[in-house]
């Protein structure tokens, strides 16, 4: 009996933590290079927002709204929603606040990807945190 499906998926268990084996090519590779460096551009730009949120938390007023907004429109998944939400609560902790925001869990810098802290950064401290 065959333990693949139809499209050649296979139908054996994954355990929670264990990812199944991907297909790869070389286009593939490089695409996980680049992928890996924008999340370490990410990343950097979060520690930079951490910093000046924890310096001024009156911002996460502007980012509670947007949070909302998005909600209500339909354009952030509940488990996004519910994540940048509690983040938020943690503020009043600055190092589990950072240490939740600046996680290299991959479901973590799968939120960071789409950041409800848009705006924050002016283009020089942008740039400041690239360098």
């Amino acid at each position: 009996m065959s333990q693949h499906n139809n499209n050649g998926r296979s139908l054996m268990p994954v355990h929670p933590g264990q990812s199944r084996p991907k297909k790869t090519n070389r286009r593939q590779g490089a695409t996980a290079g680049s992928q890996q460096r924008i999340d370490q551009q990410i990343w950097l730009l979060h520690q930079t927002m951490a910093t000046k949120l924890l310096q001024q938390p009156e911002l996460a007023t502007e980012i509670r709204l947007r949070l909302d907004n998005w909600q209500q429109q339909g354009q952030i998944r509940h488990g996004a929603y519910l994540f940048w939400s509690c983040l938020l609560d943690l503020l009043p902790e600055p190092e589990r606040f950072c240490a939740e925001l600046l996680s290299w869990e991959l479901q973590i810098c799968k939120y960071r990807r789409r950041t409800p802290l848009l705006g924050l950064l002016t283009e020089s401290e942008r740039q400041a945190a690239l360098l």
